[in-house]
């Protein structure tokens, strides 16, 4: 099951919430500004293209994304 925090971003964000950037994986994504906000990074003032390495923090088993993919999906850590 998802986190309850993410699933009340998913139900209080509407459209003017959705942000594409490129600043997470360096190709266009959609993502949530609550979700960034949550996160710690402010989605006005986002790095350069790619320059969030999510990856680090999924290998080392820390950071958000990393316990929401834990408790997303506890078979893939």
């Amino acid at each position: 099951m998802a986190d309850d925090r993410y699933k009340r971003i998913l139900v209080e964000s509407s459209a003017d919430d959705v942000l594409l950037t490129t600043a997470f994986t360096g190709l266009q994504t959609n993502m949530l500004k609550p979700s960034i906000v949550a996160a710690g990074l402010d989605p006005d003032d986002l790095p350069a293209r790619g320059a969030i390495d999510i990856a680090k923090d999924i290998e080392r088993g820390e950071g958000e994304a990393a316990r929401l993919i834990q408790q997303c999906s506890p078979s893939l850590t």
